[in-house]
């Protein structure tokens, strides 16, 4: 855009730092842009006027042009043009350079659209949305403007409009759309008619793991992303009565924590939440606490679960508030905090038996042995997370299933065990994929790779050391492998090979150099695992 401030701030989220403002064009290929949308107009003794009075901008062009391939002689145009020009620097911020603007006042003046009583009231909609709107959707969108077929082609004609190049939506320039928020707002009816429809779109977010529907309802939502993103935060802001966006902005939300969790949304809704003193506060900051568990941000994931838990008590909601224990369990063992975590579990499991939960509970029985196999005690994971397996399997907690499989695979690898660890990997992969589960079948993917590279260093550490005669040769071989479980972050086993090393070294005739290495090496693991058990 050509001014120097950003139109429609309180509408707009402008980029920060602001893109550089558009060039204008030179003369000649100015006069070519308007005669190649208006031919009449070659050759015209007013053009060149014209196309200066415009600065030559391609955007001010472009609607001029329109109105004259339509009737509009140059002549009357610049005459038109001049008279608004005159309007709008008599205004305190009146700027010449604003040739755009006045463009676009033009066009909503022109003939074709003043006659269409539905044209305005369309680009009013039209505008309330950023990611433009799909043609099969606009009578659901705008369902009081009966003749939005009639308004739509006089819209395009005047160039306020364009289609994508497949034909399937409709969208507008970025200085038109802020233009018409500015001075042609959305009336009330139009506008709870649109936040109505993207409202029962954002309902089917709820969808979860599992439901047949979820492939379709990820995919047309995802065509909406941006649509949605504009309507539920306007509303959280603006909207008289902001419940319906709340339970908008609750349910649009969980379907983002199933394809690319972000905070936007959920963020405004706690504000709005907090200002209006909703009931729905605390599942706010519930999704928001998960919504930053999934992005890593398990310190302030904490500080949200338990303001969310807290809330849920004072409410009465049990069930919820042993839900957010379970999820700040979760975060506690991401952050090695491995006793708080369990004592965070065992007290949700407790709520989950009194609630008659056992879905809950087991679920938290699958998490428990995550945490024992991450502390290295492998046969309490394993025995606890075969346990929490048969408790699912019975309840038909299909999800819970494919993470415990998933955490088996996990237990079975760190034990040797890998044809074990491949078989369940394989049934948990067939899981996640079974619901959809993208993100479940990633780490399964991984735990994949895992499982093969043991495979691999085990099968060629035995060749080796099955092949050496000399105790150096194995020592060589368990150094390497060290180096190699220490990068996994198996700690324990990997100082275990490298003082194999270094005694060996220390008692053959080898260079000096071979046990500092080991030295290093062990040193390396050792504050590798002294950092991860503060973390």
């Amino acid at each position: 855009m050509r001014g120097i401030q950003h139109p429609a701030s309180d509408l707009v989220d402008w980029t920060s730092p602001r893109l550089p403002p558009l060039t204008p064009l030179e003369m000649e290929p100015a006069q070519d842009a308007f005669v190649k949308i208006s031919p009449d107009s070659e050759g015209d003794p007013h053009l060149p006027e014209l196309l200066r009075e415009l600065d030559c901008m391609p955007l001010a062009i472009t609607l001029m042009a329109k109105l004259a391939e339509v009737g509009e002689t140059v002549q009357e145009l610049l005459s038109q043009w001049r008279q608004e020009q005159v309007k709008l620097l008599s205004r305190p911020d009146g700027d010449r350079r604003s040739s755009i603007e006045v463009s676009i006042r033009l066009s909503l003046m022109s003939s074709s659209v003043r006659t269409n009583t539905d044209a305005i009231a369309l680009l009013s909609v039209l505008a309330r949305l950023p990611g433009g709107a799909s043609l099969t959707q606009l009578s659901t969108i705008c369902p009081s403007i009966s003749g939005w077929k009639a308004a739509l082609r006089v819209l395009r004609t005047a160039a306020l409009v364009y289609d994508s190049p497949d034909k399937t939506v409709v969208q507008m320039l970025s200085p038109i759309r802020s233009y018409i928020l500015l001075h042609h707002p959305l009336e009330k009816g139009p506008l709870q008619d649109l936040r109505a429809a993207y409202y029962a779109l954002a309902d089917k977010g709820k969808a979860y793991h599992g439901d047949s529907d979820l492939d379709d309802v990820m995919t047309e939502l995802q065509k909406e992303e941006t649509n949605l993103d504009a309507i539920i935060i306007d509303a959280l802001s603006n909207a008289g009565d902001k419940e319906d966006a709340l339970v908008a902005a609750l349910a649009y939300s969980n379907y983002l924590s199933l394809t690319q969790p972000r905070v936007n949304v959920i963020v405004a809704a706690i504000r709005a939440a907090r200002d209006t003193g909703s009931t729905q506060l605390p599942d706010c900051l519930q999704s928001y606490g998960d919504t930053l568990r999934f992005q890593s941000q398990y310190d302030a994931a904490l500080i949200a679960l338990e303001e969310a838990r807290d809330k849920f008590t004072l409410l009465g909601d049990s069930s919820s508030a042993a839900y957010c224990l379970w999820s700040i369990a979760d975060a506690l063992r991401v952050r090695s905090r491995y006793d708080e975590a369990c004592s965070v579990l065992e007290k949700a499991m407790r709520h989950f038996n009194d609630l008659n939960d056992p879905v809950g509970a087991s679920e938290c029985l699958c998490n428990l042995g995550a945490i024992y196999e991450e502390q290295g005690n492998f046969e309490l994971a394993r025995s606890t997370l075969e346990e929490a397996r048969s408790q699912l399997v019975e309840q038909g907690a299909d999800l819970g299933i494919a993470n415990c499989l998933r955490a088996l695979g996990r237990v079975y690898r760190a034990q040797g065990e890998y044809e074990a660890a491949l078989s369940i990997a394989e049934e948990a992969k067939f899981a996640h994929i079974e619901l959809h589960d993208q993100l479940g079948t990633a780490h399964t993917l991984k735990l994949f790779s895992d499982i093969y590279y043991d495979q691999e260093a085990k099968s060629l550490f035995g060749k080796h050391h099955d092949g050496f005669s000399s105790s150096l040769g194995i020592a060589d071989c368990d150094i390497s492998l060290g180096k190699i479980l220490r990068l996994q972050g198996r700690y324990d086993k990997a100082i275990e090979l490298l003082e194999e090393a270094r005694a060996i070294f220390s008692t053959q005739n080898s260079k000096k150099s071979d046990a500092a290495e080991c030295n290093e090496e062990i040193e390396s693991a050792l504050k590798a695992q002294s950092n991860c058990g503060q973390s």
